[in-house]
């Protein structure tokens, strides 16, 4: 599972395949605050990252839920929904 957090409060669920809604996703990136992942979502941070990132580099917690805040979030979280779907080139 991934989850963005957003500053109002709000927070959004997401799996890996999921839909994305391109438009309303650029609209509220600027309010992520943190995300967290774990499981398949986690694995598919790690293979863009860390795997043929093509040069991309993020810290990278070790542990089975990780998460990253502000502008690394940001960013993190405009690579897995630059797709049709959720971390999916």
């Amino acid at each position: 599972m991934y989850v963005a957090f957003y500053e109002n409060g709000n927070e959004k669920e997401y799996h890996v395949e999921d839909p994305v809604d391109q438009d309303r996703e650029l609209r509220y990136i600027s309010g992520i605050e943190w995300i967290q992942a774990d499981g398949d979502e986690l694995e598919a941070i790690q293979q863009k990252y860390l795997y043929g990132n093509g040069g991309y580099s993020i810290p990278m917690p070790r542990g089975q839920v990780s998460r990253w805040y502000g502008d690394i979030a940001r960013s993190i979280h405009l690579n897995l929904i630059s797709g049709r779907r959720f971390a999916n080139d």
